[in-house]
């Protein structure tokens, strides 16, 4: 017995937001934040196994070929610079967390320390990433106003000329029509 049909027989209820709940809809601007946070964690990932592998490779090969010649700096840099990577991927996961939950001033705050590492460890990619999304959080956090109304021209009234300089027309009087011819 799986412990799913277990479940299902004690009559056990999913709770409504792991299943079938509607996706959460952010404004765009949010939802390109969001993307640069999750192509950026998944670059820092990918370039901190690589520098990992990269680095315990040139140890190992300086253990078995040379070890006779210089400690292979470059390699412990690259272990070092690999963790490094790691540490921003799981922090760019936080922040995408803060994102999607709409604290934005914090995420943005979050995010400079680690988009100076990912600069630093990875490979300058993850770190142009994150410095655009640190650069789209000021669109977010700039204030909304409403639009202003155009302007209006401002109503003067005509001039008041003086009775003395209005100008006289003669008055016509309409003249009743004419009677029906009689038949």
């Amino acid at each position: 017995m799986v412990w799913g049909d277990y479940k299902m027989q004690q009559g056990y209820q999913y709770p409504q937001q792991q299943f079938g709940a509607p996706p959460i809809r952010h404004p765009p601007e949010v939802e390109s934040i969001i993307s640069l946070l999750q192509i950026s964690a998944i670059l820092a990932l990918v370039i901190g196994i690589l520098e990992i592998l990269w680095g315990v490779y040139s140890i190992v090969a300086w253990a078995i070929w040379t070890p006779w010649l210089f400690f292979p700096v470059g390699g412990v840099i690259e272990v070092v610079l690999g963790f490094i990577s790691l540490i921003v991927y799981m922090n760019v996961n936080k922040i995408k967390g803060l994102t999607e939950n709409g604290e934005y001033r914090k995420a943005k705050d979050d995010l400079f320390i680690w988009m100076i590492l990912g600069f630093i460890s990875g490979w300058i990619i993850v770190g142009i990433l994150l410095l655009i999304a640190y650069l789209k959080f000021d669109e977010v956090l700039k204030p909304q106003y409403p639009p202003t109304p155009p302007p209006q021209q401002p109503y003067y009234p005509p001039p008041s000329i003086p009775p003395e300089q209005q100008q006289q027309y003669p008055q016509y009087q309409q003249q009743p029509p004419p009677p029906p011819p009689s038949s």
